[in-house]
């Protein structure tokens, strides 16, 4: 199951010590694409190996088995010629809007109950890799998937008590033999590969239909007698928004990248490297550094900034900046922040201000959908933010009355602009 090759190259890159891997041992290698890349590319081949009715769906774990199993799913795709939908998995139940521990199922023609699905994750500590796993197992099974494959770069020990495949490039006591030995290897030097876009500019309603098309906009008719949504706030209302579901829908996802990639050479901002949020972030991040990496023709770093929803003030921002401890990432770079969906941008400011206590220089963040108010505005001039979106609320629901009725709409505007007069109008006793 392992090649010695391998091997000395993730002894060379990854952090890990006679004691074993360190945190973020291999998880951080998010933060040298090309090396995270090949082992990527190199589990991928050992799935590609598997019968064609092995898997249908790709499911990564979040945090550690999100890139991978996007990568993972590219490369197996190109190999078997079949398209692959893709979901996380996340580590428990949201509060408000669509509770579900998996992301992208929703509304999604792609997926469908009873698939087997291939799980992703990058174990970095012996001591819960297990219980992860097999939780991740057991909610794929409560929403109807079953989980017949699981791959990472890395293996603690075998997963006991489950009819699983497993995959990995070496085991963890196979690591430290090999960094006791100092026998490592080297990837090649990073090759320029710069082209001209070989997309044009959509137009703003295009967009627009995409995400609709997508199922990332749902508008109910509560006064009709649909139930409202959940929002995490405790407000009920009659719209929701899923824009990071659309990883399910990886062709969608990825035309909504590379539109906001060229949005982002348009506005000329000096990008060195990209911190994606997490986790709404961390796949669209992921794939506006390979855009951006085909236009400039140079590598660009990534991290994952986590944390940004509580109290980071006395964090030391190692502990929550996944890929920062790498040779390509240096102080005083130009990171670009990004987020799937921005609303107040609390969590786009949390991330710039971690980031410049960690020496990085941030004045840009980029998004594919904003709420774009007069609130977040001023938000993200005091803190010295500079925000480009694909397209806005006001643009989306314009063209949304083409597709859901301007009836419709206009009750989501209404809710927008006082939510809490718009439960009160309908007998829902909003929160305290």
């Amino acid at each position: 199951m392992t090649s010695g090759n391998v091997g000395e190259i993730i002894a060379n890159y990854a952090h890990c010590d006679e004691n074993g891997l360190h945190k973020y041992g291999i998880q951080g290698l998010i933060g040298q694409p090309r090396v995270f890349k090949y082992l990527a590319r190199e589990l991928a081949k050992k799935a590609s190996d598997l019968d064609d009715t092995d898997f249908d769906l790709v499911a990564g774990n979040v945090i550690g088995g999100m890139v991978l199993g996007w990568q993972m799913r590219e490369y197996i795709e190109s190999s078997l010629g079949r398209k692959l939908p893709f979901v996380y998995v996340r580590g428990g139940f949201k509060k408000g809007g669509h509770g579900e521990l998996e992301v992208g199922t929703r509304n999604n023609p792609l997926i469908k109950e009873g698939m087997n699905t291939l799980l992703v994750d990058i174990e970095e500590g012996a001591a819960n890799h297990e219980s992860r796993i097999t939780s991740s197992v057991d909610g794929l099974s409560s929403a109807g998937y079953g989980t017949t494959c699981f791959a990472t770069i890395a293996q603690h020990s075998p997963i006991s008590g489950r009819d699983i495949q497993e995959l990995y490039l070496v085991t963890v006591p196979e690591l430290i033999e090999i960094v006791k030995s100092g026998e490592t290897s080297e990837l090649e030097p990073h090759e320029a590969s710069l082209r001209k876009p070989d997309y044009k500019k959509a137009n703003i309603k295009d967009i627009g239909f995409k995400i609709i098309d997508g199922g990332a906009l749902e508008i109910r008719d509560v006064d009709g007698g649909e139930e409202s949504f959940l929002y995490r706030s405790g407000n009920r209302g009659p719209g929701y928004l899923m824009i990071k579901g659309l990883v399910g829908q990886p062709e969608i996802m990825k035309y909504l990248v590379e539109q906001l990639a060229l949005k982002v050479l348009e506005r000329g901002y000096n990008v060195d490297a990209i911190a994606a949020n997490a986790t709404g972030g961390v796949i669209p991040g992921w794939q506006l550094r390979e855009e951006l990496e085909l236009f400039t023709g140079r590598e660009i770093p990534y991290v994952c900034v986590t944390g940004t929803r509580g109290n980071i003030d006395s964090v030391d921002p190692k502990e929550l900046i996944i890929g920062m401890d790498t040779p390509l990432i240096k102080p005083g770079m130009n990171m670009l922040v990004i987020e799937e969906l921005v609303n107040f941008a609390e969590t786009t400011n949390v991330s710039a201000k971690l980031l410049r206590r960690a020496g990085f220089k941030v004045e840009n963040a980029a998004t594919l959908f904003s709420f774009d108010h007069d609130n977040q505005r001023q938000s993200l001039i005091d803190n010295n933010m500079e925000l480009t979106h694909l397209i806005n609320l006001e643009n989306q629901l314009n063209i949304a009355e083409e597709r859901f009725g301007s009836a419709l709409v206009d009750s989501f505007r209404e809710f927008r602009a006082n939510p809490i007069e718009w439960q009160q109008k309908r007998g829902i006793e909003p929160p305290k």
